[in-house]
């Protein structure tokens, strides 16, 4: 069997031919991607099945990438945002006609430790309203007694009301539901993202600067932007999110701090969404 050695690798693996089409797809990479064998092999490279982007979300299927474990992102079958590594190999086949073997693991983010059942969203499986509150509250006394910084992010839908008159409830809670998966999986510098209230996450992490934050904050535009609900109603359901974010300062309270988050929500939210406010 062609490519057999391939077969019991824990790492993803598909190999494209000197077309640049899929004509293997290993079981790791059906487990990791949500797509069969029978979906991927057959596809060329620039019909995206996979839709790989880097962290800025510049489109990389079509293009050549020989570097050692490159972080890249990979879009799931369900449509939600997968970080791997991944590198490319190039093989002779014995047709003399060159091969390129994609190689690619599941980079693993600090936000997908577990959580007691009472503190998940029944919707996303996220943190829930209540344990993120708690949390704040924590850190932000670990900030006042330790000087243990915290950044902190509101993430908002853009267009709820009219995505939820336009496909309903229930799908809109597939759309929540595939924008947590991205999160969880791709903020690999996130110490936690939640569910916060209806169509808003929060997502907490270490701070070091404002360009820390800045970065941060670009980076769940990204995410969300290419994430999406994929071949619904013969298209891709496509998301865009508006970011506020924040640092705990010293004179902050609970209160104050939430209030500032929301100010900073509401001025990315002005600037006509898929935008983001940090300060």
């Amino acid at each position: 069997m062609a490519f057999k050695w391939l077969m019991d690798l824990y790492e993803g693996a598909y190999v494209l031919d000197e077309n640049r089409k899929i004509v293997f797809f290993n079981p790791a990479a059906e487990s990791m991607t949500g797509f069969k064998a029978t979906d991927a092999v057959g596809r060329f490279e620039h019909d995206n099945l996979l839709n790989i982007i880097d962290e800025n979300g510049m489109q990389l299927s079509i293009l050549p990438r020989y570097k050692e474990d490159e972080l890249v992102y990979i879009q799931h079958a369900l449509g939600h945002r997968i970080p791997v590594y991944m590198k490319t190999l190039k093989l002779e086949s014995d047709l003399e006609s060159s091969l390129i073997v994609e190689l690619f693991h599941e980079a693993k983010s600090k936000s997908t430790s577990s959580l007691a059942k009472g503190t998940l969203d029944r919707v996303t499986g996220l943190a829930n309203k209540g344990y993120v509150a708690y949390l704040i509250k924590h850190r932000l006394a670990a900030y006042k007694g330790f000087g243990v910084p915290l950044g902190i992010f509101m993430v908002d839908i853009d267009n709820f009301e009219a995505m939820n008159q336009t496909y309903g409830k229930s799908f809109c809670d597939r759309i929540f539901k595939m924008i947590g998966m991205s999160y969880k999986a791709s903020l690999l510098t996130a110490d936690l993202v939640g569910r916060w209230h209806g169509d808003a996450f929060i997502v907490l992490m270490d701070s070091v600067s404002q360009a820390d934050m800045r970065r941060m904050a670009e980076r769940l535009r990204i995410i969300a932007e290419n994430s999406a609900i994929r071949g619904e109603l013969f298209k891709d359901v496509e998301v865009t999110v508006s970011i506020g974010g924040t640092k705990i300062r010293t004179d902050d309270s609970y209160e104050s701090l939430m209030d500032r988050l929301a100010v900073n929500l509401k001025t990315a939210k002005s600037k006509g969404g898929n935008s983001s406010h940090v300060k």
